[in-house]
């Protein structure tokens, strides 16, 4: 679902203030950063959303050493104002 989900995005830019939830409804906080990287013959492929306070602090420019960071690869769905992403370990 990630692969054909980045397919529609037109900018990385348009994930930032959505909210992130897992499948079964429970609140992450909102996207405040991404981490993205670029691969050869592709654009700009996102590896990780970061989301809630500490993803809020570490756009800020404050280090921590836990972050929020979800893997792009379990986002489930992306809906208009949500990411639904699968529940992580």
């Amino acid at each position: 679902m990630a692969r054909s989900t980045a397919a529609q995005l037109t900018t990385a830019s348009t994930l930032v203030q959505l909210c992130v939830e897992t499948a079964d409804g429970h609140r992450l906080g909102r996207v405040f950063d991404l981490c993205c990287s670029w691969q050869a013959g592709r654009a700009c492929v996102v590896d990780e959303v970061f989301c809630g306070s500490s993803g809020l602090l570490e756009r800020l420019g404050f280090t921590q050493s836990h972050l929020h960071a979800v893997p792009w690869s379990r986002v489930q769905q992306l809906e208009h104002d949500v990411i639904v992403v699968a529940r992580g370990g």
